[in-house]
């Protein structure tokens, strides 16, 4: 018994740690980049101009394929258009903006937090059934924090979704392209989350019937 619930457990921790990859890489690269770019400018003794974007686009227009790449089938040149792309631009002195972009900053790190969270206390919960503590407080606590941590972990993600897109639709237009929002909301997390808490309930009712059955005795 111990051994299905340990794989199964193992799959959920491998499914939250890809979900979290997949999820906040682009988060995780514009955080990088701007963080590269403070960094340059700052050994360098002067301050940066310009800032980098993830854009997600899709063309609107039967354009051309007016980009090249080389094929390895073959070594030829193939003409593309662009689905994902960094532009760099010269900072924005609106105020909207920069409040956008420090929201930004703020979400990536309280995402990683609250993730790192929920993969922590996902562990213990499962050393603490190994150990055979199941119908217990503790038990509870951490099915609490767990599925706190990725429901705040989803509505982190979505802020910064919602923010990144809003600041790419005030500093670019692109002829031809319809912006979309880069970042794809982690609607996995909030069922996880939420589902954790059901779990809580049940467990919580158990231990509610286990404590009046003892006292019956």
């Amino acid at each position: 018994m111990k051994k299905k619930f340990n794989t199964i457990a193992i799959l959920i921790l491998i499914a939250l740690a890809t979900s979290f990859i997949v999820n906040s890489s682009l988060a995780i690269d514009d955080f990088t980049a701007g963080f590269e770019e403070g960094f340059k400018s700052q050994k360098k003794d002067n301050i940066s101009t310009t800032t980098s974007y993830w854009l997600d686009v899709i063309n609107t227009e039967e354009s051309e394929y007016n980009f090249t790449l080389t094929s390895k089938n073959n070594q030829e040149q193939v003409t593309f258009k662009p689905r994902v792309i960094l532009a760099k631009t010269t900072k924005s002195k609106n105020e909207s903006v920069a409040t956008l972009s420090t929201i930004t900053s703020i979400m990536v790190l309280a995402t990683c937090i609250t993730f790192i969270m929920s993969i922590v206390f996902f562990i213990k919960f499962i050393f603490a059934v190994n150990r055979g503590i199941v119908f217990d407080r503790r038990i509870l606590f951490y099915l609490k924090i767990l599925g706190w941590s990725l429901i705040l972990s989803f509505a982190c993600m979505t802020i910064y979704s919602l923010t990144s897109y809003q600041i790419s639709k005030e500093l670019f237009d692109i002829q031809g392209y319809k912006l979309l929002m880069a970042q794809p909301i982690p609607f996995f997390w909030l069922l996880g989350g939420l589902t954790i808490l059901l779990i809580k309930q049940f467990v919580a009712m158990g231990i509610k019937m286990k404590e009046e059955q003892d006292l019956t005795i």
